[in-house]
């Protein structure tokens, strides 16, 4: 796929500082645009790799890739490295209506997806007792935020 941005001279966009500023945000949107968010890497990463792939190196080599593009260690603490493998255990070990919900809000850390997982809980143990619908839909607020 390739991406077509023009730039216009009469909104400064050709000017150097605006480029140094707007980079990693334009970047983003790119990427986000083209479904390539770290979710898919991480999908990529956990994915059962094809034949082709599966000799010792060339596996090796794509799973060290493909970790690279998750967890980006050249822009990622220690400290959200560790969140992020901890935060995927945490979903993976979930029961799977809970699993399906946190997963479906895209938590940006372990604690958010705990918060969502409480949240279904929470909302799930309710449902039950007034006989609401036994779904969830994935239409629903952040979790700490108002409505």
């Amino acid at each position: 796929n390739i991406v077509n941005v023009n730039f216009s001279p009469s909104l400064g966009m050709n000017n150097p500082c605006w480029e140094m500023t707007n980079y990693d945000k334009v970047k983003e949107k790119i990427l986000r645009r083209l479904d390539i968010t770290a979710e898919r890497q991480r999908q990529a990463f956990r994915a059962k790799k094809p034949a082709e792939v599966r000799s010792p190196r060339i596996l090796w080599q794509t799973l060290a890739d493909l970790l690279s593009k998750w967890l980006r260690p050249e822009s990622t603490s220690k400290e959200q490295i560790l969140d992020l493998v901890l935060m995927e255990q945490f979903i993976d070990d979930l029961e799977e209506e809970t699993q399906k919900w946190v997963r479906c809000h895209c938590p940006s850390s372990s604690w958010e997806a705990l918060q969502w997982a409480e949240q279904f809980d929470t909302s799930w143990g309710e449902r039950q007792r007034t006989g609401g619908p036994k779904t969830h839909d994935c239409m629903t607020r952040r979790p700490g935020t108002q409505p």
